[in-house]
C-alpha cells in the first residue's frame, strides 16, 4: 500500500487521503485524548487504517529543504525560501529557493558598496557610517562628510579639521580676504617702477611716479614715465608737464621764427 497523503485539510481536522486503488476514506486525526474509529489505529498523531505499515502514513509538517514531501501534498521542498545576505546599513536581504533539498542562489540582494562619506548611510554594511575620511586631515572631507579644501588659484591642505590656504598659484595674489581664492593674476616683481606694469599686485600701475604724456594735435595717446618734450609749438601743453611750449618759444616768447630786427 502506497503512503496516505493528504489532500486538504488542517491539523486536528478530517483528511481526505488517497489510496493505491483510485478511493477515498476519510482517516482522522486523533483529538487529546481521543482515540480512532474502529478499523483505523493511531500513527504518529494519524489515524490510518489497521492493515497500513508504518511507512504507509503521510505525517503533514511544515516543508523544509530537504528533498521530501513534508506537508504530504505530493510536491516536494515547494515554496521553501529564506533570506540572504545582510539588512544591515545600506544593504537589503535576497531569497533563496530550495529545489531537491538544495538551497539556488540569493537573487536581488542589495550588497555592499564601498563607503562614501554621506554623514548618513553605512555603505559597506559593517555597521560604522563614514568610518573611512580622516576628518582631521582629509582635504575631501576635512571636518565634515564633503568639505572640500580646494579654492582658485591657491594651494591648500586640511590642518586639523579645518581648511587652511598655504600659498597662491604662481602668478595669482590674493586681494580681497572675503573672495575665496587668489583672485587677481599677477605676478609679483618686488617694488613699485615706473614701467607701465603693476609691479607690486596692488592693482595699480607706476603709482608714485610723475607721467608725462604725448598728445600731438590735443589727443593724448601714451602715458610716458620720461619726459618726452614738446615737439609741436601750438599753445598746449603736449607733453603734460604743466608747462607749455617749453622749449619751442622764439626769443619773443611765440612760436614761430623771430621776428625780423627793427
Amino acid at each position: 500500500m502506497e503512503p496516505l497523503r493528504a489532500v486538504g485539510g488542517a491539523p486536528w481536522m478530517s483528511f481526505t487521503c488517497a489510496l493505491a486503488m483510485s478511493c477515498a476514506m476519510v482517516v482522522f486525526v486523533a483529538c487529546s485524548g481521543g482515540a480512532c474509529p474502529e478499523g483505523l489505529r493511531e500513527v504518529g498523531g494519524m489515524c490510518v487504517p489497521e492493515d497500513a505499515g508504518a511507512g504507509d502514513a503521510c505525517v503533514p509538517g511544515a516543508e523544509t529543504c530537504d528533498n521530501t514531501d513534508e506537508d504530504c501534498d505530493g510536491a516536494i521542498d515547494e515554496e521553501v525560501t529564506r533570506a540572504c545576505g545582510t539588512d544591515r546599513g545600506a544593504c537589503e536581504t535576497g531569497t533563496e529557493t530550495c529545489s531537491g533539498g538544495v538551497w539556488g542562489r540569493c537573487v536581488d540582494p542589495v550588497d555592499p558598496t564601498t563607503e562614501v562619506c554621506d554623514g548618513s548611510l553605512d555603505d559597506d554594511c559593517d555597521g560604522a557610517t563614514d568610518e573611512t575620511p580622516n576628518f582631521p586631515s582629509d582635504p575631501n572631507n576635512c571636518g565634515s562628510c564633503g568639505t572640500r579644501c580646494a579654492e582658485p588659484n591657491a594651494v591648500t591642505r586640511c590642518q586639523t579639521g579645518s581648511c587652511v590656504r598655504l600659498a597662491c598659484s604662481p602668478g595669482f595674489v590674493d586681494l580681497d580676504p572675503r573672495v575665496a581664492g587668489c583672485e587677481y593674476a599677477c605676478d609679483p616683481r618686488g617694488a613699485e617702477v615706473c614701467n607701465g606694469v603693476d609691479d607690486d599686485c596692488d592693482v595699480l600701475i607706476d603709482e608714485g611716479f610723475v607721467k608725462f604724456c604725448n598728445r600731438p594735435g590735443g589727443v593724448m595717446t601714451m602715458s610716458l614715465c620720461a619726459n618726452p618734450g614738446e615737439t609741436v609749438c601750438d599753445g598746449v601743453d603736449d607733453n603734460c608737464d604743466g608747462r607749455i611750449d617749453e622749449g619751442l618759444l622764439n626769443a619773443c616768447g611765440a612760436c614761430g621764427p623771430p621776428p625780423a630786427p627793427r
